[in-house]
């Protein structure tokens, strides 16, 4: 039979399983109580000892459930919180995946081909490291750092199933919503090297040499955002370092594509202004959205729990039109190039009602806020129904766009490529003006001073 300090200390590991915070409160505590529990069952007999131990793993999984819900649902820094900077080891460990990614692409390594598709044999090295880095993110209790290695988790389980693929881009923006609204920290962290790899179908057809070192250095650059980001610890300026990220990255994939691309002369635009323009800026507002829209809608909710329940239907009003659209989007393109579906009426349907709840949300929102006096001028108010509304519509006349996919966008009638080009600059414009300013409505939304207590 184990002694009474053998199972003491075995106790002690299983209060391992239990949240840090949680820990940090009560394991002294529960194990002095067990230890005395468990001395005076083991002065009686063998069977009190059992019993008390048993007692105690009855109630265990219930137990870890309810605190491990608790810890998610309580976890997170608001942004508007004064905090310390992180340290350079976290920095360095939340640039580190980037780096990594961008010294195993130098190695002359080789590729594996399965079918017609060719992976790189790094991608088969990466989840070692990858599985290293959770490991210790796990024993650390997940700290921000560990958000930049989710990206790359995904990349390497992205060998779906073609129809699974469908469902991706949905996963993806709950899964990205749901980090922000725990820790906007880790959603940046997350959304910037996805926002940077949204330049990669820009680079097809670049002169190798320089397709390669535009990508190289938008790892490596991804890296140094991240770094900064952490070592930083402010959601205001991590913002603005990542959407400038991006406009450095789309700058440079933008010109080489217009003007080193490897294309035949009758499969190619002449290279001007305008061809530069149409890869530079759907883009950079496409894109954007992946930093932008996590954090607008984190901010949504903070001002409609200061608006009571009027605020939070508002609130759920758009963010329920948002999905809708987004699905009703992603189902259009699917139909077409599958030809699987209900067909395209019905998803053209789903995406105009996803624009009408989200236009209607916001307004429902911006007048609860306005009679709750929630601390924002009439200038924010206005943007607070009109940047979440536009958000959608950006994104239906910029995806087919960006996609390289010369069909009409769900729900419209006219195709950009179809504009003239003074015509498709204003399209541009109006995209940029979304960009600049729903990036300075995040900011606004973050300066608000905190919800007084309850």
């Amino acid at each position: 039979m184990p002694s009474i300090q053998s199972i003491i200390r075995f106790y002690a590991l299983i209060l391992r399983l239990y949240p840090r915070r949680f820990r940090a409160q009560f394991a002294e505590e529960m194990r002095e109580v067990f230890a005395n529990v468990a001395s005076e069952a083991a002065g009686r007999d063998v069977m009190s000892l059992a019993r008390a131990c048993l007692r105690e793993l009855r109630d265990l999984p219930a137990s870890l459930l309810r605190e491990h819900w608790y810890a998610l649902r309580t976890k997170g820094v608001a942004m508007n919180e004064i905090s310390q900077p992180g340290s350079w080891q976290d920095a360095a460990l939340a640039g580190l995946p980037h780096l990594l990614v961008a010294a195993l692409a130098l190695l002359p390594l080789g590729t594996v081909q399965n079918g017609s598709t060719v992976y790189p044999v790094f991608l088969f090295i990466l989840p070692f490291f990858i599985v290293a880095a959770l490991a210790l993110a796990w024993r650390r209790g997940w700290p921000r750092w560990s958000a930049s290695w989710y990206v790359y988790v995904g990349i390497v389980v992205i060998l779906l199933p073609q129809r699974a693929l469908f469902a991706v881009p949905l996963i993806i923006a709950g899964w990205l919503y749901g980090i922000t609204r725990q820790d906007q920290i880790k959603g940046l962290l997350i959304a910037t090297p996805l926002m940077l790899l949204f330049w990669s179908p820009v680079l097809e057809f670049v002169e190798p040499t320089i397709h390669n070192s535009i990508q190289l250095g938008m790892i490596l650059l991804a890296g140094a955002t991240a770094m900064a980001i952490v070592r930083l610890n402010n959601v205001r300026i991590g913002l603005w370092l990542a959407l400038n990220a991006s406009l450095l990255t789309g700058l440079l994939a933008a010109y080489a594509r217009t003007y080193w691309h490897n294309l035949p002369p009758e499969y190619s635009e002449p290279p001007t202004l305008a061809a530069w323009a149409g890869l530079f800026a759907p883009q950079l507002v496409v894109g954007s959205a992946l930093v932008i829209g996590p954090l607008l809608f984190w901010g949504l909710r903070e001002i409609g729990k200061r608006s009571g329940r009027a605020g939070m239907l508002g609130y759920r009003l758009a963010l329920g039109g948002l999905a809708l659209n987004l699905f009703g989007n992603i189902g259009y393109y699917w139909q077409i190039s599958t030809n699987i579906g209900p067909g395209t009426l019905w998803f053209n349907s789903v995406v105009y009602l996803g624009l009408f709840l989200c236009l209607a949300g916001a307004l429902w929102l911006g007048v609860a806020a306005r009679r709750s006096k929630v601390p924002l001028d009439l200038a924010s108010l206005a943007l607070l129904v009109l940047i979440p509304s536009a958000l959608p519509l950006m994104w239906m006349l910029l995806v087919p766009i960006w996609s390289g996919f010369r069909i009409l966008p769900a729900g419209l009638s006219v195709a950009l490529y179809d504009l003239g080009d003074i015509y498709k600059y204003e399209v541009y414009a109006v995209g940029l003006a979304w960009l600049l300013l729903g990036g300075w409505l995040v900011t606004r939304l973050s300066a608000m001073p905190p919800r007084p207590a309850a």
